[in-house]
């Protein structure tokens, strides 16, 4: 009877703890939900839009950002102008305050305080969906959707969602090939837990959502945190140089701007200017040479990681 029992009861406890688990997981995601209804409650649709092209660029003016609960700020007193149609890189340590700067971008936050301006108007006046509608974002904690492969992509502008859009956007994050060697193609499903879906690596996930990043073909704000940290150096190389070169080309036309998040320096140095942020706070802004050449902070973190690998 124990030999019976006890493999039982074993089963009966793994069966209440994953219940317990779930039970935890549900209450979360029920409290993050009561949040976003809050939220939304106290939420006002500005009129206005976003403009079609920028003529100016970005302005933020001492903008300061503290997480709801955080004791110190994330970003203190920043006073930055953003140029039209230049590429812009951002560096710092862990903690410096890069992505909260790229989620004020985005608009995912709204600054304590402070102002961001877009050609000299408060993005505050501009609806929250009609300035993301023209902010294309790779983000280093991306989605991992359980669709098929098209969709997954197809993700990043439901407005321009056709196989042909889909296909110049795999191109564009180097994961053509990754899609081909499915067994389905861009009709893949992904995900395990659907019948025939199929699972991939951390990498994979990232060519995706580089591709998913790279759906809108002339944003009027790009913003590339960490986009390929999951990526060798070289696959890096290869998808952020040709977005580059294509990302000036299109800020030649609508002056759309690119903020790029890596702890890599040869990506960071192709960028028309560099920010360096310490604590929050802005230290350092110029191009990659006259970083270099002012020996500072910047350049000390560029020759120690350029030393690795001599």
């Amino acid at each position: 009877m124990l030999v019976l029992l006890v493999p039982q009861v074993e089963a009966m406890v793994g069966m209440l703890e994953r219940i317990v688990v779930y039970a935890v997981q549900t209450s979360q995601h029920v409290a993050r939900l009561d949040e976003v209804k809050q939220y939304a409650a106290g939420f006002v649709t500005p009129a206005g839009s976003a403009p079609a092209v920028l003529g100016r660029g970005l302005e933020l003016r001492d903008v300061s950002f503290t997480y709801p609960g955080a004791a110190e700020p994330s970003l203190s007193g920043i006073d930055l102008v953003l140029e039209r149609g230049t590429t812009v890189a951002l560096v710092g340590e862990n903690g410096a305050g890069k992505s909260t700067l790229v989620s004020l971008l985005a608009r995912l936050h709204d600054p304590t305080a402070g102002t961001i301006l877009v050609d000299g108007r408060s993005l505050g006046e501009i609806p929250h969906a009609d300035w993301q509608a023209r902010v294309g974002a790779v983000f280093q904690d991306h989605a991992t959707p359980h669709v098929l492969l098209r969709e997954s992509v197809a993700m990043g502008d439901l407005d321009h969602a056709g196989r042909a859009r889909v296909a110049s956007a795999l191109e564009q994050a180097d994961a053509t090939r990754l899609a081909d060697d499915l067994p389905h193609g861009v009709d893949t499903q992904l995900g395990r837990e659907f019948a025939g879906g199929t699972e991939l690596s951390g990498g994979q996930w990232q060519r995706l959502a580089i591709a998913r990043g790279m759906m809108r073909d002339t944003p009027l704000l790009m913003l590339l945190d960490e986009p390929s940290s999951a990526l060798d150096a070289q696959a890096e190389d290869l998808i952020l140089r040709g977005y580059l070169e294509r990302a000036r080309e299109a800020g030649a036309r609508t002056g759309g701007i690119t903020v790029i998040v890596s702890h890599r320096m040869s990506t960071v140095r192709a960028a028309d200017r560099v920010i360096h942020l310490v604590d929050g706070r802005l230290a350092e802004d110029g191009t990659h040479e006259e970083l270099m050449d002012s020996g500072g902070a910047y350049a000390e973190l560029f020759e120690l990681q350029a030393r690795s690998y001599r």
